[in-house]
């Protein structure tokens, strides 16, 4: 019999069905936690700290400027203001909501692959999640993009138990309209592969649920109007429509409107994908092809999976929300197909044997080189003119050759890998070593190397000037740096902006003690002095504080071109 012809058996393992699984929990935490408030905030994340900063200082919750738009987004960064307000405003807790969210991603992809598949199955999946790029680099990042990843994958839950729970089917629906109240188009456009995973749930059960679909219906209208009553009990009554259409229409009316991007490849969203499988990109891709390979011997239950992740994949690569985080509810889809091909029967997946070849290659040479990170200890002074991270200097190391061991007991020499992870054959090796690789790489190197970022360290530095001084004589000139730059200044309200020359004189005509702090682009020093001229302020010849890389700030100074100054400047008191 031809191999591409054997019948895919997906039966229940029961050798390893009593394995730890606490181990792949564990890891997922130490994943996740390791180094979490190490790393700066990155831009991405400033809107989110800066809305946390000002909820914990007593700011309007609905009514603040770096809020998102979405009725129900409100309430998320409300539970993480309360937790920060636990743990202190810092980096830490406001990304550890994220890890939660990540957690349970981790614990719904789990209970997904073991009722499509089977336990072995579960235990790969469970591993190549939480060593995927996806997973490490969202789940401690603050934002609500693996929250959306997490939302749907319960989604996914619920809705292949509504078969047979009566109250599943109703939690399902609090989901379906809370992440469309959350998320608007970038949730609804999973829902055709949900339907499409679970078709045999859906034509039981679901539709038999109708009180449950126009409860749900009104549900986003009440939460968006008991919203403002909350935030703003002093409007009247009929301006409460009014303002739900506005949430609304953020959520859906402008998403769709965003649907053409002239500059942008219609299908770039497929190949975001792929980044966020990496390093399972290259086991993912045959594991489908593989599938497709074996269609006919596929269960029907199967088929809709794959036909689901495909459908996934195609809707949210032609509309809005093609960024690569809004690809990442396709992420534990996916990897439940490439577990199901990695860890299958012969015949299951094409050319099994050279990937698991060209894998372990990639592992050892990957873990190889984090291992051989500390022998750059003695160069890195004299590249980076400073001393080396003592996490990048011995936990990447450890990594790397804690992943050369994996690849060493997969030989045969210890049957230990197999009976602590779950998993048993030619692949449980370089899973586990790239797992160590990519925790090296994301949770250990790149929050170590952050110690080398200035930005962040320069805007505290402004702070502090700034703070012993009434807020509005701090000036933005030019470009606003934007709300990193305000979470970290930590001032107690908003500096004022000045765009150009024009709006200077009105910003400098409000300072009445005659003495400002200015915040300028090394490229704008020029034009903010011609200005500052012609309205007889005189500008300081040395800056206060001075961003690392800025110390040529001259006009035809390309090296610092965009690197901030802090400048005091004061006004010149007329001649007797």
């Amino acid at each position: 019999m031809n191999k591409r012809h054997v019948a895919i058996d997906f039966a229940p393992d029961t050798v390893l069905h009593r394995h730890p699984l606490w181990l792949i929990w564990l890891a997922a935490a130490v994943i996740l936690l390791i180094l979490l408030g190490h790393d700066y905030f990155f831009p991405g994340e400033g809107d989110l700290a800066e809305s946390i900063r000002r909820i914990a200082a007593g700011e309007d919750l609905f009514n603040n400027q770096w809020q998102p738009e979405s009725p129900a987004a409100f309430w998320g960064s409300s539970f993480r203001s309360f937790w920060s307000g636990l743990l202190g405003i810092n980096e830490f807790a406001i990304r550890f909501p994220s890890v939660i969210s990540a957690l349970l991603l981790l614990g719904g992809t789990m209970i997904l692959a073991e009722d499509f598949f089977n336990h072995k199955v579960m235990c790969c999946t469970a591993w190549m999640l939480i060593g995927s790029c996806g997973f490490i680099y969202w789940g401690r990042y603050a934002g609500n993009y693996i929250t959306l990843a997490a939302w749907v994958v319960w989604s996914a839950v619920l809705l292949r138990n509504a078969r047979d729970y009566f109250w599943w089917r109703g939690m399902f629906f609090l989901l379906f309209f809370g992440g469309t109240a959350w998320w608007g188009v970038h949730y609804l456009l999973l829902m055709p592969g949900l339907l499409v995973m679970n078709m045999a749930s859906c034509q039981r059960a679901l539709f038999r649920a109708r009180s449950f679909l126009a409860a749900g219906f009104a549900l986003p209208v009440i939460l968006g109007i008991l919203a403002w009553m909350v935030s703003t009990p002093d409007i009247g009554v009929l301006e409460y429509p009014v303002r739900v259409w506005i949430l609304l229409k953020g959520t859906f009316v402008e998403s769709l409107q965003s649907a053409v991007y002239p500059n942008r490849n219609l299908y770039l969203g497929w190949f975001n994908l792929f980044c966020l499988l990496l390093p399972w990109t290259l086991p993912a891709v045959l594991a489908v092809i593989g599938m497709f390979w074996q269609w006919k011997e596929l269960s029907a239950d199967h088929r809709r999976l794959l036909l689901g992740s495909l459908f996934m994949l195609f809707f949210a690569g032609i509309f809005p929300g093609r960024s690569w985080q809004y690809q990442l509810p396709q992420l534990p889809f996916f990897l439940m197909l490439c577990g199901a091909g990695v860890s299958g029967e012969t015949g299951v997946w094409l050319w099994q044997e050279k990937c698991n070849l060209v894998m372990k290659w990639v592992a050892m040479i990957l873990c190889s080189l984090a291992a051989a990170v500390i022998v750059t200890w003695p160069l890195w002074e004299l590249v980076f003119f400073a001393p080396p991270s003592k996490w990048l200097m011995f936990a990447v190391p450890f990594l790397g050759l804690l992943g050369l061991g994996m690849l060493v007991f997969d030989t045969g020499i210890s049957s230990a890998v197999e009976q602590s992870s779950g998993m048993r054959g030619s692949w449980s090796g370089y899973i586990l070593a790239l797992v160590c690789f990519m925790t090296a790489f994301l949770a250990v190197g790149k929050p170590a190397l952050a110690e080398y970022r200035t930005k962040s360290n320069f805007w505290k530095e402004c702070g502090g000037v700034s703070g012993r001084y009434p807020v509005n004589e701090t000036v933005f000139f030019g470009s606003h740096p934007g709300s990193l730059a305000l979470y970290y200044m930590d001032l107690p309200g908003d500096p004022q902006s000045a765009p150009d020359a024009a709006a200077l004189e009105n910003v400098l005509a409000s300072i009445t003690s005659g003495d400002a702090k200015i915040i300028v682009r090394c490229c704008d020093v020029v034009p903010l002095k011609n200005g500052l001229e012609k309205l007889s302020w005189q500008l300081e010849s040395t800056p206060l504080v001075l961003e690392s890389g800025a110390g040529d700030f001259s006009a035809d100074a390309p090296c610092g071109g965009g690197k901030f100054l802090l400048f005091r400047c004061w006004k010149i008191s007329p001649s007797k």
